[in-house]
């Protein structure tokens, strides 16, 4: 878990897959704090994730899909 705080990307996924984060809000945290360490997959996780979740923020969606996108 202290790597995934850290932002390190495969800590962050292994947590969500294997049911740390137990719903999408907290897969947004854990993905979120490995896409502002600039890892692409984790943005684009997060840009998709933020359509998901309860209250969708498209606008803070397409703010992480757009540099996934760019690299």
């Amino acid at each position: 878990m202290l790597a995934a705080i850290r932002g390190n990307l495969v800590a962050a996924r292994a947590l969500v897959k294997r049911g740390a984060a137990v719903n999408r809000e907290e897969a947004v945290r854990w993905y979120r704090i490995a896409a502002e360490k600039g890892h692409m997959d984790a943005q684009y996780a997060l840009g998709l994730l933020l359509t998901q979740v309860a209250q969708p923020d498209e606008t803070e969606a397409l703010r992480w899909l757009k540099p996934a996108a760019d690299k």
